[in-house]
């Protein structure tokens, strides 16, 4: 519960200061960056055998984590890299 209320009081300040949209660019480009470094560890526990998994499931950590990484990159740098701009630009700009 506290969480929440200091995440939506820190988003009320960022919609004052800016627009909802920036805000929104922002949020998008924060996820697909959290993503990105989430999913860049599965594949090296599992490589190492630092998982339960064996067998196709072993593979799958290995393999599938890569092709999310390449899917998040991909979408920040085509979706994401207007939305970073568009959350960066000077507060109250047009």
């Amino acid at each position: 519960m506290t969480s929440t209320v200091l995440v939506l009081g820190l988003l009320a300040v960022l919609v004052a200061l800016g627009t909802l949209r920036q805000v929104a660019a922002l949020t998008d480009a924060v996820v697909l960056v959290s993503f990105l470094l989430v999913k860049r560890e599965p594949p090296w526990l599992a490589a190492r055998g630092r998982t339960q998994a064996r067998g196709w499931m072993r593979t799958a950590e290995i393999v599938l984590p890569p092709l999310a990484f390449l899917l998040c990159a991909w979408l920040l740098l085509h979706a994401g890299a207007a939305s970073i701009l568009a959350a960066l630009r000077p507060l109250g700009a047009p």
